[in-house]
């Protein structure tokens, strides 16, 4: 319902699932949120499974991640000016951790189907810098359509 608000303009009530069907982007998106899906399952099962404490999920996923990555960084090493932005990259990397470990403390406590919806609220906030740093349009849809997604949330944490 969510994103069905934030893409209606005007017209036929119908015309977002058309755009949602026939946009690359869209469907680029879907398949990405059903990917984090499953991987926020994936926590839950080997943390509990294979009994590795948050601190040790989140240390074996970044270094499978930078394994992962690292032949494409080596490719692209001239994209970065890295002296020039060490600082901020740290920062990044330092608020990478801290927030994987957050997430990571939530789904050793709670049921995957809790803390999965309330993780990926992070996308009110997107929604909120969009509008406010780079001067995204239509704020008020996309608030609008925010507020139901946090709405739904409650409603899959509660139920």
């Amino acid at each position: 319902m969510a994103v069905y608000v934030a893409n209606y303009r005007q017209g036929s009530v119908l015309a977002p699932l058309g755009q949602l069907v026939r946009s690359r982007a869209a469907l680029l998106a879907l398949a990405s949120a059903a990917a984090f899906g499953v991987v926020d399952v994936g926590k839950r099962v080997s943390m509990q499974a294979l009994d590795i404490t948050p601190e040790g999920f989140v240390l074996t996923m970044l270094v499978l991640v930078a394994a992962l990555l690292s032949p494409s960084a080596v490719t692209h090493r001239d994209a970065v000016d890295w002296r020039a932005d060490r600082r901020l990259l740290a920062l990044a990397g330092l608020v990478l951790v801290i927030g994987q470990h957050l997430v990571a403390v939530a789904f050793e406590t709670l049921p995957a189907s809790v803390v999965s919806p309330v993780v990926n609220t992070q996308a009110v906030v997107a929604v909120f810098l969009g509008s406010l740093l780079l001067g995204e349009s239509h704020v008020r849809i996309r608030m609008a359509a925010a507020g139901l997604a946090v709405f739904g949330v409650v409603l899959i944490s509660l139920g």
